[in-house]
């Protein structure tokens, strides 16, 4: 059998991102379309999935003491 050399492949998202913009926390669907110089076209669904387990890490300063100015209350 023969094939076709492929004329063009690409990727879409299926929330319209571009495909090398950042991806969110959850699965996001990429569909890849091969289309070959006869013009027929084959597609495939990618799944991306992207976990956050890291738990958010918080830096905290040392307490501040401030006096206020006599007389004002503020």
């Amino acid at each position: 059998m023969n094939q076709s050399p492929l004329a063009s492949i690409s990727g879409q998202r299926d929330d319209s991102e571009g495909l090398t913009s950042e991806y969110p926390v959850g699965t996001t669907t990429i569909t890849w379309t091969a289309v070959d110089a006869s013009g027929n076209t084959s597609w495939y669904d990618q799944y991306i999935t992207v976990e956050d387990n890291e738990a958010p890490v918080i830096s905290c300063v040392a307490n501040i003491t401030q006096n206020n100015t006599p007389g004002l209350c503020s």
